[in-house]
């Protein structure tokens, strides 16, 4: 830029003193031949102030909305921890449940699939693949507690924290 208007001023200089070398030649048109100069420079100084505020416009406009663009994804993933974190709480109550708590892991599973449901928009693709996989068991072992598989659970609880970590 700094160029650019040292080139300027080069070329409005050297326009200044050839209309006054004109001039000195002839007496009558020495007023007008070194305004020419001028009005030059000044019109080539105004276009390129134009040019260089509809750029930097542009580039503002570009700047916000990749600003934007990076709040939304924060405000999503912000969103996703909390949700996921609520999800393995979740299923640790669901976990520590036993035999006879059959209507109690029922209302949970319920409940589970609801914020499920609502929150689907913040939970990964692996994490709620993983969700999914770990209500079906608490949905298969509903009605009968005793089928209820330790490992199992904990192989699942490994699954949440790997994808939740993103391993």
């Amino acid at each position: 830029m700094f160029l650019l208007l040292s080139f300027l001023q080069i070329i409005g200089d050297d326009l200044i003193r050839d209309s006054a070398l004109s001039a000195i030649d002839t007496t009558n048109n020495a007023p007008t031949l070194l305004s020419n100069g001028y009005v030059i420079s000044l019109v080539t100084l105004l276009i390129i102030n134009v040019l260089v505020m509809v750029l930097n416009f542009v580039l503002d406009l570009i700047r916000h909305k990749h600003d934007n663009h990076n709040f939304k994804v924060h405000i999503i993933a912000t969103k996703g921890v909390e949700v996921e974190s609520q999800v393995y709480s979740s299923f640790q109550k669901m976990a520590a449940l036993q035999s006879g708590d059959e209507h109690e892991l029922l209302e949970s599973i319920l409940k589970l699939d609801s914020f499920l449901n609502q929150n689907r928009l913040y939970i990964e693709k692996k994490y709620l693949a993983h969700t999914n996989e770990f209500l079906d068991y608490f949905k298969s072992i509903q009605h009968k507690m005793t089928t209820k598989n330790i490992k199992k659970e904990e192989s699942f609880f490994d699954k949440l924290t790997k994808s939740f970590y993103g391993e």
